[in-house]
């Protein structure tokens, strides 16, 4: 370091130097640094591969320093020589892998860098996968990607099948979620199998969801079991499989989830409201106006506190206000 310096104490414009520096504070994690002096590079020789190669430098710098507009001027003009130079497809690649959904400015610019890169590089499911996370990306984040939902599908299609089993589960799921924006349940259902299907695990939550939603509740209960029990034994897990329950008329089994859910979560309002409906649609009728009783002083705010107040007012020392209704479904 001190012969680097002292031969810019001597010759401030030495190109060589100023890379050498540069690279070396690269690989310290001293961006600033990094960047200015890689800005000073400039060969007298004007060789394009040298001048490529600082230019792939200070895209990574750029990266580095969270300037993804500069750092993808770098990169486009990188890829300009990229016919001539087989490093920098690969080098871009990994750039914009690490970077490229950091932010939405990123990815605005990445989806385009994507498609140049699988268009001459068709050969890398990687790549693949990174356009679909990163439509995926921007989609959730509210940008206006261009494209309906079949339209994108079909464009999915096309990219999917290049993508290893280990790692097309997550584009299936979010996809899946994509259709169950539309309200397209079956297709929801479809793609949230196929994830399941790849890689199990919590990507059975969602499939049980849309089986509920399409009230194949016996085909959603083994599901929602597994993830209650195993996968992610949480009050919502506990509560979604209560519902699927209660749909089959299996009140014995809903009052045990509905328990269990608020058991996690004493908090959890709809669950003990609920608890209170299992018991009045098994039949009883105690039960369910001691359950609904401590959950009106518990959430006497609650939107369900006013209806039982007006439905079952009967049950709670008003029976001039009402009769018993057919049940609290």
């Amino acid at each position: 370091m001190d012969h680097y310096r002292e031969a810019l104490r001597l010759n401030s414009d030495l190109a060589e130097v100023h890379n050498a520096l540069g690279t070396h504070y690269v690989r310290l994690g001293k961006y600033e640094d990094a960047l200015r002096h890689l800005d000073q590079v400039v060969f007298s020789d004007q060789k394009q591969g040298r001048i490529s190669a600082v230019t792939g430098w200070r895209a990574n710098v750029l990266f580095n320093l969270g300037d993804g507009r500069a750092a993808f001027r770098e990169i486009n003009g990188l890829v300009a020589q990229a016919d001539r130079h087989r490093w920098i497809w690969p080098w871009c690649r990994r750039l914009v892998a690490g970077s490229g959904r950091a932010s939405v400015d990123n990815a605005r610019q990445a989806a385009p860098f994507w498609q140049r890169y699988v268009r001459a590089n068709p050969e890398d499911p990687a790549a693949r996968w990174e356009l679909l996370m990163t439509t995926f990306y921007l989609r959730g984040r509210g940008e206006n990607i261009g494209k309906s939902y079949g339209e994108f599908r079909e464009e999915f299609d096309r990219h999917i099948v290049h993508i290893d089993s280990e790692n097309a589960a997550l584009p299936w799921d979010r996809l899946g979620r994509w259709a169950q924006d539309e309200e397209d349940w079956a297709e929801a259902e479809r793609c949230f199998r196929k994830a399941y299907e790849l890689a199990g695990g919590d990507y059975g939550y969602c499939l049980a969801i849309a089986l509920k939603a399409l009230e194949r509740f016996d085909e959603s209960v083994p599901l929602l079991l597994e993830q209650a029990q195993i996968v992610q034994p949480d009050a919502m897990s506990w509560f979604q499989l209560a519902a699927a329950y209660a749909s089959l008329d299996r009140w014995r089994e809903a009052i045990e989830a509905y328990e269990k859910a608020l058991a996690l979560d004493p908090d959890y309002a709809v669950a003990m409201f609920d608890l209170g409906g299992a018991h009045w649609n098994s039949g009883d009728a105690a039960t369910a106006a001691k359950v609904w009783t401590a959950a009106m002083e518990r959430f006497p705010d609650h939107e369900l506190s006013a209806k039982l107040q007006c439905d079952f007012s009967f049950l709670f020392g008003n029976p001039a206000a009402g009769q018993p209704g057919d049940g609290a479904r």
